[in-house]
């Protein structure tokens, strides 16, 4: 099992958006294939998104910002490598897949909840750095990038989530 906090943003060309906390949890399982390499499959509930200040237009005349939130939901799906470099030390790598469950964007008084316009699926991948805390306890930090955009068609900019995971994990 593991669980911790995921903060995200866009990168890309995506100026002016700034870094979002959520939430990530879910099972994780640790296949020895050697005694300094491990397989680490998960299965992980995480919530992305970015916040901005926007500018507020008013018949093309921008007189003022607002704020700008966005919160995506995925199921991620990370098939990492686990290199043991040193005792209680482990640095992961690997792919991973997103698949969509749901979104949320307020702007001003208006909020959606569509997915219509985002990808069901996205590719990222993965490096971190993992420590044994215990015989079944590992501190991890990860980041996160997407390869892909998270909207689908020709869209104005080139968003794509980025972000770091700090996660305690247990094995049981």
């Amino acid at each position: 099992m593991t669980q911790g906090s995921f903060v995200d943003n866009y990168s890309g060309r995506s100026e002016g958006y700034q870094y979002r906390a959520g939430f990530q949890a879910g099972l994780c399982s640790v296949v020895t294939i050697s005694n300094k390499i491990d397989f680490i499959p998960q299965i992980l509930y995480t919530q992305k998104g970015a916040t901005a200040l926007k500018p507020f237009l008013v018949e093309s005349d921008a007189i003022g910002q607002v704020m700008y939130e966005n919160r995506i939901n995925y199921l991620d799906v990370p098939l990492l490598i686990g290199f043991k470099s040193q005792p209680g030390f482990t640095l992961f790598i690997g792919p991973q897949v997103a698949f969509l469950l749901s979104q949320k964007t307020s702007l001003y008084n208006t909020t959606t909840t569509g997915t219509d316009g985002l990808k069901s699926e996205v590719i990222s991948g993965n490096l971190g750095l993992g420590f044994a805390a215990g015989p079944d306890v590992s501190i991890n930090l990860i980041y996160n990038r997407d390869f892909q955009r998270t909207a689908k068609g020709d869209v104005n900019g080139t968003e794509r989530n980025s972000g770091l995971a700090f996660t305690v994990s247990y094995l049981f």
